[in-house]
């Protein structure tokens, strides 16, 4: 809840009542990098917020309805000095919110507290009726939803928390050679918005995909695929072979003639699918080449669920960057992309990315073919680092 509603650019404070759950909590977001965005997250007990606000609150209480926690007991008009220290750490971690306010706890927790304390407030404000003021949403009812499966009856909040749910990451697959092929068409086949395709080597098993991703453009899917290189080794002994030559000049061709996007990436290996910005393929199996079976190979290839793991995935891989090929003004031709280093150039930088005119041409002088070389920054900051005498 608290990466969605910083996604949002709304301030965000978890508060939990115990400094050891305040750290836990804040190293789990560490291992996430969530603290290194901005505006950060912050994760505290309820006493180091004293006089700050936040956008949204997360109050987490810790209370599993099993062993009764320090919230439980807390009642403001309690003889006991620990259980008014209880309702009153309530009071402060609620009223830090400006907007909103999630209170994080089970409801055997809720539903079996006693006359008076604070989580029978809640539990009151939170039954339906004209007196409500808390509106009570079950975790498990809502992840591992599946967007076709959010009832019509949900009203803004809870679909907002379902969305936020929806960006939790899950594993629900494991895929072989064998067992690969038809859920990962079942997936293209059922895109609506969107395939992103990492498949390296594009061979014979192309012909059984390529209707697939054709259908999916025709349904209006946006499908971009990357691919090698033309110059790489093994494309070109397939070139080069007669046994193959024929099939092999046709499927490039075929290829961009059936998807949105083809995106040449010079010594790729990565076999990646994602479907609609949420449903991840990620492993060892490439899509457009392995064979039936897997050959002699054994491969895998697992299933991930969640929207933010998609997107974060999408952009590790410069997905939105890449698709959008630069034409070489020399050549008239796509460019591909291609890494270099940038070591020994003073910015810090260990590689950088660039678009790069594949083309052959001859030579005026010798008469021998040499290739255009001109180079492209994908990203802007990185003009400095392209030679001049190749940038165009």
């Amino acid at each position: 809840m608290a990466e969605h509603h910083r996604d949002q650019g709304e301030s965000v404070g978890i508060v939990t009542p115990y400094r050891a759950q305040a750290d836990i909590t804040h190293d789990w977001l560490a291992d996430q990098d969530s603290l290194n965005r901005s505006p950060a997250v912050e994760v505290g007990t309820a006493h180091r917020f004293q006089g700050r606000e936040f956008d949204v609150v997360v109050l987490d209480l810790v209370e599993d309805g099993r062993r009764p926690g320090w919230t439980v007991k807390g009642r403001m008009d309690d003889v006991d000095a620990f259980n008014r220290d209880g309702a009153r750490l309530f009071n402060v971690g609620a009223t830090r919110a400006r907007r909103r306010v999630y209170i994080i706890a089970s409801w055997a927790a809720v539903s079996r507290a006693h006359h008076g304390t604070v989580l029978a407030h809640v539990r009151e404000l939170a039954t339906p009726g004209p007196e409500r003021r808390i509106l009570g949403v079950r975790a498990a009812q809502l992840l591992g939803l599946d967007e076709l499966d959010v009832p019509q009856e949900f009203t803004p909040v809870q679909h907002e928390i379902w969305q936020a749910f929806d960006g939790h990451v899950r594993w629900d697959a494991i895929y072989d050679e064998h067992s690969y092929f038809p859920a990962a068409l079942e997936a293209i086949d059922s895109a609506r918005h969107t395939v992103w395709l990492w498949a390296p080597w594009y061979y014979k098993r192309l012909w059984e995909v390529l209707p697939h991703l054709h259908a999916a453009r025709q349904r209006g899917v946006h499908v971009v695929v990357f691919v090698v290189e033309d110059s790489d080794k093994g494309l070109q002994q397939q070139l080069h072979d007669p046994r193959t030559a024929q099939d092999a000049e046709r499927r490039l061709p075929e290829l961009i003639a059936a998807v949105s996007r083809v995106v040449r990436i010079r010594t790729m290996h990565q076999k990646i699918l994602v479907v609609d910005d949420r449903t991840t393929f990620l492993g060892s199996l490439n899509t457009l080449s392995t064979p039936t079976g897997g050959g002699a190979r054994r491969e895998v290839m697992v299933r991930f669920r969640g929207s933010r793991f998609a997107r974060s995935l999408l952009e590790h891989e410069h997905a939105e960057q890449f698709s959008r090929p630069v034409r070489c003004p020399k050549c008239h031709v796509d460019m591909e992309v291609r890494k270099y280093s940038a070591k020994g150039k003073g910015n810090g930088k260990s590689h950088y990315w660039a678009w790069a005119c594949p083309e052959w041409k001859p030579d005026p002088k010798s008469g021998k073919n040499k290739q255009c070389g001109a180079l492209r920054e994908v990203y802007a900051e990185d003009a400095a680092l392209v030679p001049r005498g190749r940038r165009v």
